[in-house]
């Protein structure tokens, strides 16, 4: 059974299976039909998926040249960007004319449709319990690809200024607010090692090295790159001229008002355990391909 549906028993200490309670919720459904032109904006809108997640200010950077024809740029969540120009003409030329960018940069980029909604989530979380000698970034990816994939960890965590707990960024696709504990085995000991979802925004999110104010440079096979979905490419120009970007420096910041949440609840509700070769074993850190990602810096 997947380690997501099980938990320990702190009665029984024995292994239950709740795979089949979130699946008893009736859930409630309503109908939506909008009846006003409250919603015209976004058939002058594209939808643009990131390949790897990027701070917002980034991602403003990326069409600069063509600031005057985008109304806005709105984050849907996650890697998911809306991009809204002031008319369907302003929107074609635009993609037209930055080919390159978009084929670097993003998975999908095309006309809003119906039912295009981001399907993941940018947030940070603090990590509790952490044994100082597994404290580095092999770790924390490590026990972070049990709710998502790590993206980013502050400067306080990454520069080790404090070991009590650990700011990590992470892209999840579970809506619910994220509040785990691993069991985790080094040696002879067992840590539990908590995971909760933080208060900071996730927009605050930042480059602080030395590219924070990339303007990326097209890459010269853009043409071929191109997407479909009625954005073709255009015929002028000749992309070949031009040079691969500088890809930027992830050194990220959290905001000045940024403080250690120390509200925490003990003793844990649920202890899911973090999935290795055994769905239901403990991840032991003892195993050797493991300790050595863990304490190689």
């Amino acid at each position: 059974m997947p380690f997501v549906d099980v938990v320990r028993s702190t009665a029984s200490n024995t292994l239950v299976d709740r795979s089949g309670i979130e699946s008893e919720k009736k859930k409630s459904c309503s109908s939506f039909i909008p009846k006003d032109d409250s919603f015209d904006y976004l058939q002058r809108s594209v939808f643009g998926v990131l390949k790897d997640p990027m701070p917002m200010g980034a991602v403003s950077t990326l069409f600069s040249s063509a600031d005057h024809s985008i109304e806005k740029i709105i984050p849907v969540g996650g890697v998911s960007f809306l991009f809204m120009f002031k008319s369907v003409t302003d929107m074609h030329s635009m993609v037209n004319k930055n080919l390159a960018v978009v084929s670097q940069f993003f998975k999908s980029f095309n006309p809003w449709k119906d039912g295009d909604t981001a399907v993941n989530r940018l947030c940070w979380v603090l990590v509790r319990g952490v044994p100082p000698c597994a404290w580095s970034e092999a770790f924390f990816r490590l026990i972070m690809s049990s709710i998502g994939e790590m993206v980013d960890w502050s400067p306080q965590t990454r520069n080790k200024e404090r070991l009590d707990v650990a700011e990590i960024l992470i892209l999840t696709n579970e809506s619910a607010s994220i509040n785990k504990v691993l069991s985790v085995n080094f040696g002879n000991f067992r840590y539990e090692v908590g995971i909760f979802e933080s208060h900071y925004d996730p927009l605050d999110w930042d480059w602080s090295g030395p590219n924070d104010n990339l303007v990326p440079t097209p890459v010269a096979d853009s043409h071929t790159q191109a997407l479909s979905q009625g954005l073709q490419p255009s015929t002028g120009g000749d992309p070949s001229t031009s040079s691969p970007p500088t890809q930027p420096h992830h050194t990220p910041t959290t905001p000045a008002h940024h403080h250690v949440d120390d509200t925490y609840e003990d003793p844990f509700k649920l202890r899911p355990l973090i999935e290795k070769h055994d769905p239901l074993a403990p991840l032991n850190l003892m195993d050797p391909h493991i300790i050595n990602a863990c304490l190689t810096p």
